[in-house]
């Protein structure tokens, strides 16, 4: 049994670098067959449709994100310094490799997604969403941020986040993404937007 969990973690983990370097339509039982030396067989198993190796994928990451938030709340961190410590999540683990965060590469491709998918990726987002909405709030009670919306500004970190790293990929500037986060940072910390 513990190699059919390891097959599925390393079939979920090689999916994800495919998927997230080039989209969820572009990607096939193949490309994992092909680095795993595995036979597509033997990714059905574990996975018998696409869909269902896309939602496990984003279900991972949800799971990834909910812990690095318990990590948050553990620390002794002010508003500010979880922000950028957000930042730095999505720059050191995404953008450096060139690769997309996979709410943004199922976003992109929502017409096409089956409905399971996109109810894992509402889940997804919904959690990016409400973790920054909670710290906005405090954020703002504390002075570390402007005043605003707390909804409307965590879509436009969001927002701008899943841009800067598609930006940055697409016109080959690896600075692209520090660059957006110090502004957005700059705009935050505003008495007004």
């Amino acid at each position: 049994m513990p190699r059919q969990v390891d097959t599925r973690d390393q079939i979920l983990a090689v999916a994800q670098q495919v998927i997230q370097t080039r989209s969820f339509s572009d990607f096939s039982y193949q490309d994992v067959a092909a680095q795993l030396a595995l036979r597509k067989a033997s990714i059905h198993y574990h996975f018998p449709t696409k869909t269902d190796l896309g939602v496990a994928m984003v279900v991972r990451y949800q799971q990834e994100l909910s812990q690095w938030i318990r990590q948050m709340a553990e620390q002794a961190l002010t508003p500010l310094e979880q922000l950028k410590a957000y930042f730095q999540l999505f720059g050191e683990h995404l953008g450096g490799s060139g690769r997309i965060c996979p709410g943004g590469i199922f976003s992109a491709e929502w017409n096409t997604l089956a409905p399971p998918l996109q109810q894992a990726l509402q889940d997804l987002l919904h959690t990016h969403k409400s973790w920054l909405i909670d710290l906005i709030r405090i954020g703002q009670k504390t002075g570390h941020f402007c005043a605003g919306s707390p909804e409307a500004l965590s879509l436009l970190i969001g927002s701008t986040l899943q841009g800067a790293l598609q930006v940055q990929r697409a016109m080959e500037r690896p600075e692209a993404f520090a660059q957006v986060t110090q502004q957005l940072l700059a705009l935050l910390r505003k008495e007004h937007l």
